[in-house]
């Protein structure tokens, strides 16, 4: 479900807005983080008014009120922009853009896999298989918690494992002419009995 990967959120622009609305941002595997879905709109909204109020709502911990004071921050738009280009990446492609696997110079590889869980009746049945995971890998390496869906599988009962397995994998990155990029991939999770 999306409560395992979004995290509620309130943003309060200057002390004289409205009641701030509550939205749901995508959220980190640990829930240490919270990822605007339009970063580049934040940042232009915090240049033209400075003052926000963030609370966020870590799984399991109570609400934290973050304060940001952002005077001065298009002052150094340009050192953001250099770093992350609004364009793209100098291929006329959006920076936010989503490759396919036979796009990309480089495909993503796991250098973390964290260790799957069995689900232990269907290991008693006897069940084995792959099931194969959609995930969108992104520069950092991880998968986004939105983008998963699994495809193939031998029983839906593997879902939730294989999802968590690729959830919470470490990749090396696509890249592009040597830039880290968002890249759409099959995962292939295999359940074996030894």
């Amino acid at each position: 479900s999306d409560d395992n990967v979004m995290t509620p959120v309130r943003l309060q622009w200057g002390s004289e807005a409205p009641p701030p609305a509550e939205s749901r941002w995508s959220r980190s595997t640990d829930s240490t983080s919270a990822f605007a879905p339009d970063p580049r709109a934040l940042l232009r909204q915090l240049v033209s008014n400075p003052d926000l109020r963030l609370e966020i709502h870590p799984s399991g911990k109570s609400a934290q009120l973050i304060r940001f004071n952002a005077r001065g921050l298009e002052r150094h738009m340009a050192q953001v922009d250099a770093a992350c280009p609004p364009g793209g990446n100098g291929d006329g492609r959006a920076a936010d853009q989503v490759y396919s696997e036979a796009a990309v110079d480089e495909p993503p590889a796991i250098v973390f896999a964290p260790p799957l869980e069995y689900p232990l009746a269907l290991r008693h049945a006897g069940l084995q298989g792959r099931v194969t995971v959609q995930a969108v890998i992104d520069t950092l390496g991880r998968a986004e918690p939105a983008s998963l869906k699994v495809i193939a599988r031998p029983n839906t009962a593997f879902d939730q494992s294989a999802r968590a397995y690729v959830l919470h994998a470490v990749f090396r990155p696509a890249r592009v002419k040597g830039r880290a990029v968002r890249v759409l991939m099959t995962v292939p999770v295999d359940y074996r009995i030894e």
